[in-house]
């Protein structure tokens, strides 16, 4: 009897020691951050198209998605120079990029890469904005997956 109560005190302790002490073996709780770095442009429409249509189905999985355009990629969420880019038969890539702000996904611009590319923040379409310092590093963490596009 009293080595089967040591062996359940050893048992709780060692549960407690893991807990505290190895966290990162404990799942996380959060959703996991799925961000999308676009780089490619309208020179590239199937990879710009691939990366919006990961990012909605993370939507679908529940995921927090971040969509980062960059380099070439925020000629998509221009109302002007993006107007009309659309790859194959698929909706146009800033309706696409519209609709995921509009169902909960963070739609990022660099301003640099925006301003190289003659795009002001006026510009933009509805649900996309420039990326600041926090806007951007507030999601990423040790859940955070990046697909790059």
């Amino acid at each position: 009897m009293k080595t089967r109560r040591l062996a359940v005190i050893a048992a709780v302790i060692a549960v407690c020691a893991l807990l505290v002490f190895a966290p990162s073996l404990v799942k996380s709780q959060s959703s996991p951050v799925v961000v999308i770095n676009l780089t490619s442009g309208a020179e590239d429409l199937h990879s710009a198209w691939m990366g919006l249509n990961l990012a909605r189905m993370s939507l679908e999985e529940k995921r927090d998605v971040v969509v980062f355009l960059n380099v070439r990629g925020p000629v998509f969420a221009s109302r002007s120079k993006g107007a009309r880019l659309a790859y194959r038969q698929h909706p146009r890539l800033s309706a696409t990029l519209t609709g995921l702000a509009g169902r909960g996904a963070r739609v990022l611009v660099c301003p640099l890469c925006a301003k190289e590319l003659g795009i002001i923040e006026k510009d933009l379409i509805p649900g996309a904005a420039f990326a600041t310092k926090q806007s951007l590093f507030s999601k990423l963490g040790d859940n955070t997956v990046v697909f790059s596009y």
